[in-house]
């Protein structure tokens, strides 16, 4: 079972963001996903409430060339209080893996795949690439053989 979360963002009274995300429970020393307890699961409830009704897995590009690849080695201050990559670092550094061209997109709408957990020390490449209106990041081991995270960012504003 995962857990459903909605996020509604507001400035001023106006709302500027929506988000939803899928939560897995954890068993900590396995590493491993379980299944909730129901008496955990009555304690949040269901409103039955979706921000949007799936989320939709980010599949690396097959008919288009990367744009760019770059490395990183994961800092301690990239870090949450999980010892996971906090998910704003993934958002600064897909603008890093962005080519000087595209260096001022907005995105109008990202998507985030979190496949597997990502800590210090773990040296990556990120490779970018461009279709259309889309804009993909893939964090990846160095040797290719893990995925970290699939990310999907869709423009603001129309690109040539």
């Amino acid at each position: 079972m995962n857990a459903f979360r909605e996020f509604e963002v507001y400035c001023q009274g106006e709302k500027i963001l929506e988000a939803s995300a899928v939560l897995l429970l954890v068993d900590i020393e396995k590493r491993k996903p379980i299944k909730i307890p129901e008496e955990v699961a009555k304690i949040y409830g269901d409103n039955g409430r979706r921000i949007f009704k799936s989320i939709d897995r980010v599949n690396e590009p097959s008919e288009v060339e990367r744009a760019n690849r770059i490395s990183y080695k994961i800092l301690r201050r990239d870090l949450d209080f999980n010892n996971h990559v906090n998910n704003a670092v993934y958002l600064e550094l897909i603008y890093e893996a962005l080519t000087e061209e595209y260096s001022r997109v907005k995105f109008k709408d990202i998507s985030v795949n979190y496949v597997n957990e990502l800590k210090f020390g773990y040296e990556i490449v990120i490779d970018f690439y461009k279709e259309e209106d889309k804009f993909y990041f893939f964090f990846k081991s160095k040797d290719e053989s893990q995925i970290y995270a699939r990310i999907c960012g869709v423009s603001a504003t129309p690109i040539s």
